[in-house]
């Protein structure tokens, strides 16, 4: 009787380990779970403020891109007035240069003279 006794008292025990494992391993699951859960809504936080900053980088390089196309404009209105001025100004004095060259004892005409 004392080997069955015996007997008993270990499958008992190997029971008690099973149930043990069991638990352990279900607690195992749901902490995994959870983990799973957190991880999947942190990820899902960094995915929307990744997009949220690229949009935010996208406006603004369009933004900064509108600014700089105004200023080429800007400039390129000013190169073309200063070249309008500088042509004005060089075709205004090729009267006189002509004559400084050309013809040196010819008066200039009073629409010329300053």
């Amino acid at each position: 009787m004392s080997f069955w006794f015996f007997l008993d008292q270990q499958i008992s025990q190997l029971q008690q380990q099973l149930t043990e494992v069991e638990n352990r391993f279900a607690q195992s699951q749901q902490e995994k779970t959870q983990m799973e859960a957190e991880f999947e809504y942190k990820r899902a936080k960094i995915k929307e403020l990744y997009f949220a900053k690229e949009s935010k980088m996208s406006q603004n390089l369009v933004e900064l891109l509108l600014i700089v196309s105004a200023c080429y404009c800007y400039l390129l209105v000013f190169h073309i007035v200063f070249v309008v001025c500088i042509v004005t100004y060089v075709s205004s004095m090729s009267y006189y240069n002509l004559n400084l060259f050309c013809v040196v004892n010819e008066p200039i005409p009073s629409e010329y003279s300053p």
